[in-house]
């Protein structure tokens, strides 16, 4: 019975497929996402190693999708193997001969709810950096001119309220309506995170709702 190997690179533009079969190249060739989409559609069930980047999760699930055997292979890996130029026909050509090594340890693949989830964490924690330097810039400021506040993000918002409609800090039109916009942005930071920990929640729900139908 014939085994069938299939190395897919995952070069921005083209995808890079090779095949083998018992060993032996068979074919090496550039398709477009669309081509290879048709390709794990209409071939019979074989054996698909993906280099890891930013679209091999997917391309692992489309895979999987179509009854083939999907793996997932580390890009270090890849470059121990290779010994030619990296170009992505080496590479493709790498991956099945990376993946035929005995006792690899092949990444797991991440589903489409998980790789949500991981997307929401990652926009969570930017947001989280950008509010504490939205804070941090808007009391280093007020500091400038004497101005003093701590607490929480509602307690700095609330009293950064009370310091715009002072009238006796000496503030001048421009710099009120300057010093506004970096509360409105620290505000919409604030929002964010929260809105963020909603997504979470909820997608957590979803997830686990599907894993116990």
């Amino acid at each position: 019975m014939s085994t069938r190997v299939v190395g897919v690179d995952l070069p921005e533009k083209v995808i890079q497929v090779c095949s083998f079969i018992n060993s032996k190249m068979i074919a090496n060739q550039e398709m477009t996402p669309s081509q290879f989409q048709c390709f794990l559609a209409s071939q019979s069930s074989f054996l698909v190693v993906f280099e890891v980047c930013a679209s091999a999760h997917y391309w692992h699930q489309q895979a999987r999708y179509y009854s083939h055997e999907a793996k997932l292979i580390s890009p270090y890996l890849v470059s121990v193997v290779r010994q030619n130029q990296k170009t992505d026909r080496n590479d493709a050509v790498v991956i099945v001969q990376a993946a035929s090594l005995p006792d690899i340890n092949f990444i797991s693949g991440k589903t489409n709810i998980q790789q949500q989830l991981q997307s929401i964490v990652r926009l969570r924690e930017l947001a989280v950096k950008q509010r504490t330097a939205a804070k941090n810039q808007l009391l280093g400021l007020l500091k400038e001119f004497n101005i003093r506040i701590t607490g929480s993000g509602a307690q700095v918002l609330k009293a950064t309220a009370l310091v715009l409609e002072d009238a006796t800090n000496g503030f001048s039109g421009p710099f009120r309506h300057a010093l506004n916009t970096a509360r409105e942005m620290y505000s919409y930071q604030c929002l964010a995170v929260s809105e963020y920990d909603l997504c979470l929640e909820n997608t957590v729900k979803t997830y686990l709702i599907a894993k116990s139908s």
